[in-house]
């Protein structure tokens, strides 16, 4: 909705609002981009997704770079594995600030849409994405990466016990999905709190939460 000036802008007023909340774990601004978009049509591959050009992930690595932010670029799957879309994104991966994350709800199989079914992802494929990464991480000697997975219902994760950390190998499990506030509260307890893995992470829609939770809202949970 913005240009990426723009977007930086908010970024860090928001950024800021956080760090002033809590100034012993000051923010640090982020960018998710949409690496490989879930689409309706199975297009020439039958995937139902499509890669976003290198053209705009390079807009956007730049921006976070000059910055001084992270970029997590997000994998929507469509019937893809996850392994193969890691090794699409790889060579971002290799740069020191740059990070994944995983939409788990666009995996779907044979007879499925993503946007019209649910899907769900194994979190063993998860982990092997996530080794797969630390090894990456060591042999190009990088700061420890991030691995966000989203989640916002049981159904769209199982084998969650599979996901574990690693040494260069860092796992925020996010509590997504848009809606009533009470709801994605009970949905963070349910989904993070209780079934921990490493780090919690929490999503707030700017213009679809009723109402929009505040930063001491979510830094309450």
């Amino acid at each position: 909705e913005y240009s990426p000036d723009e977007l930086m802008t908010k970024l860090k007023e928001q950024t800021k609002a956080y760090s002033e909340l809590d100034p012993d774990r000051p923010a640090i601004p982020a960018i998710e981009l949409i690496a490989t978009v879930a689409q309706r049509s199975p297009g020439d591959d039958g995937l139902y997704m499509v890669p976003t050009s290198e053209e705009d992930i390079e807009t956007y690595a730049k921006l976070a770079e000059e910055n001084d932010a992270l970029l997590i670029l997000d994998i929507q799957l469509g019937k893809d594995t996850i392994m193969h879309q890691v090794k699409l994104v790889e060579k971002y991966l290799k740069r020191p600030n740059v990070h994944l994350a995983i939409d788990t709800e666009f995996h779907v199989t044979d007879g499925q849409v993503p946007g019209e079914d649910l899907g769900h992802v194994d979190g063993r494929e998860v982990q092997e994405a996530i080794e797969y990464i630390s090894k990456l991480t060591a042999e190009n000697d990088l700061p420890d990466k991030m691995v966000v997975v989203h989640q916002f219902a049981d159904i769209i994760l199982n084998n969650k016990e599979a996901i574990q950390p690693t040494e260069n190998v860092e796992v925020v499990l996010n509590n997504d999905g848009h809606g009533i506030a009470g709801l994605k509260r009970a949905g963070y307890h349910q989904l993070v709190h209780n079934q921990p893995i490493q780090y919690g992470g929490f999503k707030v829609f700017y213009k679809k939460d009723e109402p929009v939770m505040t930063p001491e809202d979510v830094l309450e949970l």
